[in-house]
């Protein structure tokens, strides 16, 4: 079985190797900006938490799904496609825009617990010697047969207090 890894951060690839010694790496390029903008939009009520978990299981799933389309939906290939966030009470936190906004970021998250909340997803098209589909078609090649399947885990954390001063030498 070919195993996929649908991210070009080195973190993912650091855990996967634990697991797998040989993998390929492939990147697509995902618009996270409007699938988190289409979530804030259809439940803006829910608990940042809940909707940061949502999130990740969304992207995660449309970065595995662009890459699995990518290479053509092919046998026997697991791709794994993944996210991260932190929430706090009241903001989701994704990546730096620069180094003032990473400042903030320590800040914030200095004053308060927060969630580290990872969604994953898997894809995977097996290889049946029987011929036989299993799955849902990823739409990109009649008779192409795969299962997708993801989750969020949850990971409550508290950032050390950032004085003022270290956050300056940062």
């Amino acid at each position: 079985m070919r195993v996929v890894l649908a991210s070009a951060s080195p973190r993912r690839q650091e855990l996967l190797k634990r697991i797998y010694a040989s993998f390929d790496i492939v990147s697509a390029s995902v618009d996270e900006k409007s699938i988190e903008e289409r979530i804030e939009k259809e439940v803006p009520y829910i608990d940042k938490r809940d909707m940061a978990a949502r999130m990740v299981r969304e992207l995660s799933r449309a970065k595995a799904s662009a890459v699995f389309q990518m290479l053509g939906c092919p046998l026997d290939t697991l791709v794994i496609g993944a996210d991260t966030v932190v929430a706090l009470s009241s903001e989701i936190l994704g990546k730096p825009a620069d180094r003032d906004d990473a400042v903030r970021m320590l800040r914030a998250q200095s004053m308060e617990p927060q969630a580290v909340i990872t969604g994953v997803t898997l894809i995977y098209r097996c290889a049946d010697p029987a011929g036989r589909q299993c799955g849902a078609c990823c739409g990109r090649q009649s008779g192409c047969a795969s299962s997708a399947d993801g989750f969020s885990l949850e990971v409550s954390t508290r950032c050390r207090t950032f004085t003022e001063e270290s956050l300056v030498v940062f």
